[in-house]
């Protein structure tokens, strides 16, 4: 998996200054916060604050199409298709082993009128080490994270980021254990689809998965990659409200972040920032 985006505001690089980054730990360390006097979209709750930041909008090449989704890919519907609820597909192998020939197929389209939108969302609980315990709530929840997000844009007094470049590499077997996925990793492995068979009359089965992940944020946006690798062996109201406050939102502490598409609501990258001064 591969990320690239630009802020639809991006930072000031004049503005980026350094200041005192506090770890988990007790102890700090100087880095380069990135800051901002604009609007920003912040939510602010019992125990933490939620930032907003959304990425320059990307084309949708289906905007405003019907599309057939399947195995194949992605089908535009001609024109008539959209009024009589049929996908006139015929002539394509995988449509045609499911009708017969020239015979128009019943379809659900999915229509998509929105351009992809892209936002990093960062979670700062208001305590110094209070990042394990958002954490905790944010994962025992199902929805916690998308009803916690901001949904308008509040002036700001004081608003500091951490420019910050990760970078993850590990096994990730005992957590793909611990979610349930047993069956790779024994006896009872069937990897027939995956690898040829070397007639060797051994078993296959999963023997390690690597998992490895970049981010880096600065002015201009982000960038984020992330891939794994599997080794496998053989074994055995009408009247307005009054303007609210201004707020602070100064991330000068643990915080944890994911990378958002708005529409389907799908975290793309997950993560936390611990020390900014630090990749690894």
């Amino acid at each position: 998996m591969y990320f690239k985006g630009s802020w639809a505001e991006s930072f000031d690089k004049r503005d980026t200054t350094n200041k005192l980054f506090h770890r988990l730990d007790g102890s700090t360390v100087d880095v380069p916060f990135m800051q901002s006097w604009d609007r920003q979209y912040i939510a602010v709750h019992d125990g933490f604050k939620v930032l907003k930041l959304q990425y320059q909008m990307q084309s949708d090449p289906f905007a405003g199409q019907s599309v057939l989704y399947t195995r194949d890919g992605a089908f535009l519907l001609s024109d008539h298709s959209r009024y009589d609820g049929i996908a006139h597909t015929a002539g394509h192998p995988y449509f045609s082993s499911l009708t017969p020939s020239g015979t128009p197929m019943p379809y659900a389209p999915y229509r998509r009128n929105k351009r992809t939108q892209f936002s990093m969302c960062i979670f700062l609980p208001d305590a110094v080490d209070g990042l394990r315990s958002l954490v905790d709530t944010i994962a025992s929840q199902p929805g916690f994270m998308h009803q916690h997000l901001p949904k308008s844009k509040l002036a700001v007094s004081q608003f500091r980021l951490p420019k910050f470049k990760l970078s993850f590499q590990g096994s990730i077997v005992a957590i793909l254990k611990n979610l349930g996925l047993q069956m790779p990793f024994g006896d009872l492995a069937d990897l027939s689809d995956m690898v040829a068979d070397n007639e060797s009359g051994l078993p296959l089965e999963v023997s390690e998965v690597i998992h490895k992940a970049a981010i880096e944020v600065n002015e201009e946006g982000t960038e984020a990659a992330a891939a794994s690798v599997m080794s496998i062996q053989y074994g055995c109201s009408a009247i307005p409200p009054p303007s609210p406050p201004r707020v602070d939102f100064v991330a000068d502490h643990s915080f944890v972040y994911f990378i958002v598409e708005e529409d389907t609501g799908v975290v793309v990258f997950a993560g936390h920032v611990l020390d900014p001064s630090k990749e690894n």
